[in-house]
């Protein structure tokens, strides 16, 4: 199975459940040590925590957010503190628990900003801070200035093996939080071109055909004249559009346009323009000698009229009148386009259905 990275969805609930079974399986191992060390207080603190963060795992994939994350998130930093604080007090600060009250800030900082609002964030992340530094002062003063503190002295190799097992369990928590932040900072960017691409399309196509539409022509028909090559320019009009909505209503007419959009896709060669023009008008810039712009066209043509469409009330059939003009005597854009239109107009006068080049 192939991984990818851009369909992980790294949503709040997300982020909650892994603080809490990170947190849960710190506190697991530390109730086997404190175990070990016969630490009773430490053993049931450590207890009560791991039931909180099985509890909050199970509460955060829950679908409503917003206030209850807010409010785990609060109660996932306090026992943090009160852990950092008790086992600064009881063991000594030496075992560098207060590791866990700095890296449990940037995992805030992180979890709140994309959680909460700008307010109620800086609100958060300034009570936070407060609350690390009064901790870590305190347990530093209060435990080399009480001569009955650390309450449970250990050994000098017990002390290494906490500040070993909380380094590295601090470490692996920014490491995973960091990782984590990388990922939604990925998806975020991803969603933002997505985006950025949606926003490009509806800007430059026609949202009933798919065709670009009338203001995404005069770029894209420069960018061809600059090339210096021959092109033609095709003005369509599908006949008696009024009549088709009128007998079969207007759903009829939106499929007689996609339909004539599919058939005009489907015969124009790479590098050439469709775009919808305005109405049941449809503009065409072709490539190539007049002969292979006209070869094309009439395949266009004869393609629309053969095109059996299905509605509620039945088979119909439409046509359409194009207006054609070389670019031999001039390369203005504009001025092609109405000179197509003249004879669009007097193809729609003498019978319809048909091609006029001349």
């Amino acid at each position: 199975m192939r991984f990818d990275i851009d369909k992980i969805n790294i949503n709040s609930s997300l982020k909650y459940r892994l603080m809490f079974i990170a947190g849960g399986i710190i506190h697991a191992c530390y109730i086997g040590l404190f175990v070990w060390l016969r630490i009773c207080p430490l053993v049931a603190v450590n207890i009560i925590s791991v039931l909180l963060y099985i509890t909050g795992s199970f509460m955060s994939v829950s679908k409503k957010t917003g206030l209850m994350h807010y409010g785990w998130m609060v109660a996932f930093y306090i026992e943090i503190i009160v852990h950092t604080l008790l086992c600064m007090l009881l063991i000594g600060v030496d075992t560098n628990f207060y590791l866990y009250a700095l890296a449990i800030m940037p995992v805030a900082v992180y979890v709140l900003f994309l959680s909460c609002s700008m307010k109620v964030f800086l609100r958060s992340v300034a009570a936070m801070t407060i609350a690390d530094i009064a901790t870590m002062f305190a347990g530093f003063y209060i435990e080399k200035n009480t001569s009955a503190l650390p309450y449970y002295p250990i050994t000098y190799d017990e002390t290494e093996m906490f500040r070993m097992f909380n380094v590295v369990c601090a470490g692996i928590i920014l490491l995973m939080f960091s990782f984590l932040f990388a990922l939604e900072i990925h998806a975020l960017l991803r969603r933002l071109e997505e985006s950025n691409r949606q926003l490009e399309y509806t800007a430059t196509h026609d949202a009933l055909t798919g065709l670009l539409n009338r203001r995404s022509l005069r770029p894209l028909a420069e960018e061809i004249i600059a090339t210096g090559e021959h092109f033609c320019v095709a003005l369509g009009d599908i006949d008696d559009f009024k009549h088709v909505n009128d007998t079969y209503g207007h759903d009829a007419g939106d499929t007689a346009l996609k339909t004539v959009a599919e058939c005009i896709r489907a015969g124009v060669a790479d590098g050439d323009i469709a775009c919808r023009w305005g109405g049941e008008e449809m503009l065409l810039v072709l490539r190539g000698s007049d002969e292979e712009c006209l070869e094309r066209l009439r395949a266009i043509w004869k393609s629309i009229a053969d095109e059996e469409m299905q509605h509620d009330e039945g088979e119909f059939n439409v046509t359409i009148t194009f207006g054609f003009v070389s670019c031999t005597k001039t390369r203005h854009i504009e001025k092609l386009v109405s000179a197509a239109d003249k004879r669009l107009y007097v193809g729609k006068t003498s019978g319809k259905n048909v091609i006029i080049s001349e």
